[in-house]
Protein backbone atom coordinates (compact mmCIF):
# COMPACT_ATOMS: atom_id res chain seq x y z
CA UNK A 1 0.00 0.00 0.00
CA UNK A 2 2.82 2.42 0.88
CA UNK A 3 4.65 1.67 -2.36
CA UNK A 4 1.54 2.35 -4.44
CA UNK A 5 0.93 5.62 -2.59
CA UNK A 6 4.50 6.83 -3.13
CA UNK A 7 4.37 5.75 -6.77
CA UNK A 8 1.11 7.64 -7.30
CA UNK A 9 2.50 10.82 -5.75
CA UNK A 10 5.73 10.58 -7.76
CA UNK A 11 3.84 9.93 -11.00
CA UNK A 12 1.53 12.87 -10.33
CA UNK A 13 4.37 15.32 -9.76
CA UNK A 14 6.26 13.97 -12.76
CA UNK A 15 3.16 14.39 -14.91
CA UNK A 16 2.49 17.99 -13.91
CA UNK A 17 6.20 18.80 -14.19
CA UNK A 18 6.11 17.89 -17.89
CA UNK A 19 3.28 20.33 -18.64
CA UNK A 20 4.29 23.94 -19.17
CA UNK A 21 0.74 25.19 -18.62
CA UNK A 22 0.87 23.86 -15.05
CA UNK A 23 3.92 26.04 -14.35
CA UNK A 24 2.17 29.06 -15.85
CA UNK A 25 -0.95 28.30 -13.79
CA UNK A 26 1.08 28.07 -10.58
CA UNK A 27 2.77 31.40 -11.30
CA UNK A 28 -0.56 33.08 -11.99
CA UNK A 29 -2.07 31.52 -8.85
CA UNK A 30 0.85 32.81 -6.79
CA UNK A 31 0.41 36.33 -8.17
CA UNK A 32 -3.33 36.16 -7.52
CA UNK A 33 -2.71 34.96 -3.96
CA UNK A 34 -0.43 37.92 -3.20
CA UNK A 35 -3.05 40.29 -4.62
CA UNK A 36 -5.75 38.62 -2.49
CA UNK A 37 -3.64 39.04 0.65
CA UNK A 38 -2.93 42.70 -0.17
CA UNK A 39 -6.55 43.54 -0.96
CA UNK A 40 -7.96 41.36 1.79
CA UNK A 41 -6.37 43.22 4.67
CA UNK A 42 -9.08 44.98 6.59
CA UNK A 43 -8.74 48.52 7.86
CA UNK A 44 -10.80 47.45 10.84
CA UNK A 45 -8.54 46.65 13.76
CA UNK A 46 -9.38 44.40 16.63
CA UNK A 47 -8.46 45.58 20.10
CA UNK A 48 -9.05 43.55 23.22
CA UNK A 49 -11.73 45.07 25.40
CA UNK A 50 -10.60 47.11 28.42
CA UNK A 51 -13.00 46.64 31.31
CA UNK A 52 -13.79 49.44 33.77
CA UNK A 53 -13.37 47.87 37.19
CA UNK A 54 -13.55 49.34 40.66
CA UNK A 55 -10.89 48.44 43.21
CA UNK A 56 -13.49 46.62 45.28
CA UNK A 57 -14.32 44.37 42.26
CA UNK A 58 -10.77 43.15 41.63
CA UNK A 59 -10.57 39.35 41.95
CA UNK A 60 -9.03 36.29 40.30
CA UNK A 61 -11.90 35.90 37.81
CA UNK A 62 -10.53 38.70 35.64
CA UNK A 63 -6.87 37.66 35.72
CA UNK A 64 -5.07 38.18 32.38
CA UNK A 65 -7.70 40.74 31.31
CA UNK A 66 -7.02 44.38 30.56
CA UNK A 67 -8.75 46.64 33.06
CA UNK A 68 -9.15 50.37 33.77
CA UNK A 69 -9.00 51.26 37.47
CA UNK A 70 -8.96 54.53 39.36
CA UNK A 71 -7.40 55.42 42.68
CA UNK A 72 -4.40 57.01 44.30
CA UNK A 73 -0.90 55.55 44.17
CA UNK A 74 1.06 55.64 47.43
CA UNK A 75 4.78 55.31 46.53
CA UNK A 76 5.78 55.60 50.22
CA UNK A 77 4.13 52.22 50.89
CA UNK A 78 5.81 50.42 47.98
CA UNK A 79 6.11 46.65 48.21
CA UNK A 80 9.69 45.62 47.40
CA UNK A 81 10.40 42.00 46.47
CA UNK A 82 13.79 40.40 46.97
CA UNK A 83 15.66 37.33 45.81
CA UNK A 84 17.75 35.79 48.57
CA UNK A 85 21.03 34.25 47.44
CA UNK A 86 22.51 32.90 50.65
CA UNK A 87 23.40 35.85 52.86
CA UNK A 88 22.84 38.30 49.99
CA UNK A 89 19.44 39.78 49.24
CA UNK A 90 18.90 41.14 45.72
CA UNK A 91 16.13 43.59 44.92
CA UNK A 92 13.65 42.44 42.34
CA UNK A 93 10.35 44.12 41.37
CA UNK A 94 8.70 47.02 43.18
CA UNK A 95 4.93 47.46 43.53
CA UNK A 96 2.96 50.58 44.46
CA UNK A 97 -0.39 50.21 46.23
CA UNK A 98 -3.36 51.80 44.46
CA UNK A 99 -5.86 52.84 47.12
CA UNK A 100 -9.35 54.26 47.18
CA UNK A 101 -11.39 55.60 50.11
CA UNK A 102 -13.67 52.93 51.51
CA UNK A 103 -11.72 50.02 49.94
CA UNK A 104 -9.77 47.97 52.46
CA UNK A 105 -7.46 46.05 50.12
CA UNK A 106 -5.30 48.03 47.67
CA UNK A 107 -4.33 46.84 44.21
CA UNK A 108 -0.58 46.70 43.73
CA UNK A 109 0.84 48.21 40.53
CA UNK A 110 4.15 47.04 39.07
CA UNK A 111 6.68 49.88 38.94
CA UNK A 112 7.11 49.75 35.14
CA UNK A 113 5.69 52.30 32.68
CA UNK A 114 3.96 54.13 35.53
CA UNK A 115 3.20 57.73 34.44
CA UNK A 116 5.07 60.31 36.49
CA UNK A 117 1.85 62.25 37.15
CA UNK A 118 0.41 59.17 38.86
CA UNK A 119 3.12 59.30 41.55
CA UNK A 120 2.21 62.78 42.81
CA UNK A 121 -0.44 61.57 45.24
CA UNK A 122 -3.33 62.81 43.10
CA UNK A 123 -6.18 60.52 41.96
CA UNK A 124 -5.33 58.79 38.69
CA UNK A 125 -6.73 56.26 36.25
CA UNK A 126 -4.52 53.43 35.03
CA UNK A 127 -4.93 50.88 32.24
CA UNK A 128 -3.10 47.59 32.38
CA UNK A 129 -3.25 43.83 32.54
CA UNK A 130 -4.24 42.13 35.77
CA UNK A 131 -1.81 39.35 36.58
CA UNK A 132 -1.47 36.71 39.25
CA UNK A 133 1.59 36.87 41.48
CA UNK A 134 4.08 34.03 41.74
CA UNK A 135 4.70 32.73 45.25
CA UNK A 136 5.66 34.99 48.12
CA UNK A 137 7.86 37.23 46.00
CA UNK A 138 4.91 39.01 44.37
CA UNK A 139 1.50 40.26 45.48
CA UNK A 140 -1.37 37.78 44.90
CA UNK A 141 -2.76 40.06 42.17
CA UNK A 142 -1.07 43.03 40.55
CA UNK A 143 -1.50 45.41 37.63
CA UNK A 144 1.05 45.64 34.82
CA UNK A 145 0.68 49.00 33.06
CA UNK A 146 0.11 48.69 29.32
CA UNK A 147 -2.46 48.87 26.56
CA UNK A 148 -3.87 45.83 24.74
CA UNK A 149 -2.22 44.99 21.42
CA UNK A 150 -3.89 46.09 18.23
CA UNK A 151 -4.48 43.26 15.76
CA UNK A 152 -5.18 43.78 12.10
CA UNK A 153 -8.10 41.57 11.21
CA UNK A 154 -7.99 39.60 7.95
CA UNK A 155 -10.92 39.11 5.65
CA UNK A 156 -11.85 35.75 4.15
CA UNK A 157 -10.19 36.87 0.90
CA UNK A 158 -6.83 37.35 2.63
CA UNK A 159 -7.11 34.03 4.46
CA UNK A 160 -7.78 32.22 1.19
CA UNK A 161 -4.72 33.93 -0.31
CA UNK A 162 -2.54 32.78 2.60
CA UNK A 163 -3.78 29.19 2.23
CA UNK A 164 -3.01 29.26 -1.50
CA UNK A 165 0.50 30.61 -0.94
CA UNK A 166 1.23 27.93 1.68
CA UNK A 167 -0.14 25.25 -0.66
CA UNK A 168 2.01 26.45 -3.56
CA UNK A 169 5.12 26.50 -1.37
CA UNK A 170 4.44 22.94 -0.23
CA UNK A 171 3.93 21.78 -3.83
CA UNK A 172 7.14 23.50 -4.89
CA UNK A 173 9.20 21.90 -2.11
CA UNK A 174 7.82 18.43 -2.92
CA UNK A 175 8.38 18.97 -6.64
CA UNK A 176 12.02 20.00 -6.17
CA UNK A 177 12.72 17.09 -3.83
CA UNK A 178 11.10 14.51 -6.12
CA UNK A 179 12.93 15.85 -9.18
CA UNK A 180 16.24 15.48 -7.35
CA UNK A 181 15.35 11.85 -6.63
CA UNK A 182 14.49 11.24 -10.33
CA UNK A 183 10.86 10.84 -9.20
CA UNK A 184 11.90 7.55 -7.60
CA UNK A 185 11.23 7.56 -3.86
CA UNK A 186 14.01 5.64 -2.16
CA UNK A 187 13.50 3.29 0.78
CA UNK A 188 15.76 0.75 2.55
CA UNK A 189 16.75 -2.16 0.28
CA UNK A 190 15.26 -4.67 2.71
CA UNK A 191 11.78 -3.62 1.52
CA UNK A 192 12.55 -4.96 -1.94
CA UNK A 193 12.63 -8.62 -0.90
CA UNK A 194 9.45 -9.22 -2.88
CA UNK A 195 6.84 -7.15 -4.74
CA UNK A 196 4.09 -5.86 -2.45
CA UNK A 197 1.35 -5.80 -5.09
CA UNK A 198 -0.46 -8.56 -6.93
CA UNK A 199 1.24 -7.60 -10.22
CA UNK A 200 4.61 -9.31 -10.59
CA UNK A 201 7.17 -7.75 -12.93
CA UNK A 202 9.37 -9.68 -15.31
CA UNK A 203 12.53 -10.88 -13.60
CA UNK A 204 14.60 -9.25 -16.39
CA UNK A 205 12.83 -5.89 -16.15
CA UNK A 206 15.05 -2.81 -16.01
CA UNK A 207 13.47 0.62 -15.51
CA UNK A 208 15.21 3.96 -16.09
CA UNK A 209 14.55 7.02 -13.92
CA UNK A 210 16.46 10.14 -14.96
CA UNK A 211 17.53 12.27 -17.91
CA UNK A 212 18.35 10.76 -21.28
CA UNK A 213 21.00 11.79 -23.80
CA UNK A 214 21.83 15.27 -25.03
CA UNK A 215 19.98 14.62 -28.29
CA UNK A 216 16.75 14.86 -26.30
CA UNK A 217 17.49 18.24 -24.67
CA UNK A 218 17.49 17.02 -21.08
CA UNK A 219 14.18 15.16 -21.22
CA UNK A 220 13.64 13.30 -17.96
CA UNK A 221 12.02 9.87 -17.98
CA UNK A 222 10.63 7.80 -15.14
CA UNK A 223 9.51 4.19 -14.98
CA UNK A 224 10.74 3.71 -18.57
CA UNK A 225 11.61 0.08 -19.54
CA UNK A 226 15.07 -0.03 -21.13
CA UNK A 227 17.28 -2.49 -22.97
CA UNK A 228 21.01 -2.54 -22.36
CA UNK A 229 23.40 -2.43 -25.28
CA UNK A 230 26.90 -3.00 -23.87
CA UNK A 231 30.09 -2.19 -25.74
CA UNK A 232 33.75 -2.16 -24.80
CA UNK A 233 33.84 1.51 -23.82
CA UNK A 234 30.23 2.33 -23.02
CA UNK A 235 26.81 0.96 -22.18
CA UNK A 236 23.70 2.36 -23.74
CA UNK A 237 20.28 2.20 -22.10
CA UNK A 238 17.71 2.25 -24.88
CA UNK A 239 14.00 3.11 -24.61
CA UNK A 240 12.04 1.48 -27.43
CA UNK A 241 8.49 1.63 -28.69
CA UNK A 242 8.28 -1.77 -30.32
CA UNK A 243 11.25 -1.86 -32.70
CA UNK A 244 11.56 1.93 -32.80
CA UNK A 245 14.37 3.49 -30.76
CA UNK A 246 12.75 6.39 -28.88
CA UNK A 247 15.49 7.61 -26.53
CA UNK A 248 18.73 6.49 -24.98
CA UNK A 249 21.33 7.35 -22.36
CA UNK A 250 25.01 6.47 -22.70
CA UNK A 251 27.15 5.44 -19.74
CA UNK A 252 30.90 5.54 -20.21
CA UNK A 253 31.91 5.04 -16.60
CA UNK A 254 30.23 4.49 -13.25
CA UNK A 255 31.60 7.00 -10.77
CA UNK A 256 29.72 5.74 -7.73
CA UNK A 257 26.52 3.89 -6.87
CA UNK A 258 24.50 2.59 -3.95
CA UNK A 259 21.70 0.09 -3.52
CA UNK A 260 18.16 1.04 -2.55
CA UNK A 261 14.53 0.06 -2.91
CA UNK A 262 12.24 2.21 -5.04
CA UNK A 263 8.45 2.47 -4.98
CA UNK A 264 6.89 1.34 -8.27
CA UNK A 265 3.52 0.10 -9.47
CA UNK A 266 4.77 -3.42 -8.64
CA UNK A 267 5.66 -2.48 -5.06
CA UNK A 268 9.17 -1.89 -3.74
CA UNK A 269 11.77 -3.17 -6.22
CA UNK A 270 15.58 -3.40 -5.91
CA UNK A 271 17.30 -0.38 -7.41
CA UNK A 272 20.68 1.25 -7.86
CA UNK A 273 21.33 4.98 -7.63
CA UNK A 274 24.20 5.73 -10.00
CA UNK A 275 26.41 8.67 -10.76
CA UNK A 276 27.95 8.15 -14.16
CA UNK A 277 29.98 9.82 -16.88
CA UNK A 278 28.03 10.33 -20.09
CA UNK A 279 29.27 10.53 -23.69
CA UNK A 280 30.32 14.16 -23.16
CA UNK A 281 32.36 13.36 -20.08
CA UNK A 282 29.81 15.06 -17.82
CA UNK A 283 28.77 13.66 -14.47
CA UNK A 284 25.06 12.78 -14.28
CA UNK A 285 22.65 11.00 -11.95
CA UNK A 286 20.06 8.33 -12.63
CA UNK A 287 18.22 5.48 -10.94
CA UNK A 288 17.96 1.93 -12.28
CA UNK A 289 15.13 -0.24 -10.98
CA UNK A 290 15.15 -4.01 -11.49
CA UNK A 291 12.53 -6.71 -11.62
CA UNK A 292 14.65 -9.01 -9.47
CA UNK A 293 17.83 -9.12 -7.44
CA UNK A 294 19.38 -11.39 -10.09
CA UNK A 295 18.72 -8.79 -12.78
CA UNK A 296 20.33 -6.13 -10.61
CA UNK A 297 23.49 -8.20 -10.12
CA UNK A 298 23.75 -8.96 -13.84
CA UNK A 299 23.42 -5.31 -14.88
CA UNK A 300 25.89 -4.13 -12.23
CA UNK A 301 28.40 -6.69 -13.43
CA UNK A 302 28.11 -5.27 -16.94
CA UNK A 303 28.49 -1.70 -15.71
CA UNK A 304 31.58 -2.57 -13.68
CA UNK A 305 33.41 -3.46 -16.89
CA UNK A 306 32.30 -0.40 -18.87
CA UNK A 307 35.26 1.79 -19.70
CA UNK A 308 37.79 -0.82 -18.67
CA UNK A 309 37.74 -3.04 -21.79
CA UNK A 310 39.40 -2.64 -25.13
Amino acid sequence: MLAQLLETVSRFFYSIGQRRWVTVLCILTGIASVVMIALGRSDVTHVEEVRDVGLDAIDARIVNRYVRVSGTLVPARAFQTQIQLGPIGLRNGRYFPLTQPGVASPLFVLDENVPGAALTGSPTTLVGRLLRGAGNQQPPLYLEIGVPPTLLSLTVLAKVGIVLVCGLLLLWVLSVWLRRTDYAVEMPLVLATRPSSGIRPSANLVLWFGEVGREFEGVQLRHAPVRISARAREARFEVRDGDTLVAWAQVRRIIRSHAAAVATQFGFLPAERIEFEDERGLSRLATLVFGSAQSRRAVLEILQHVGHLG
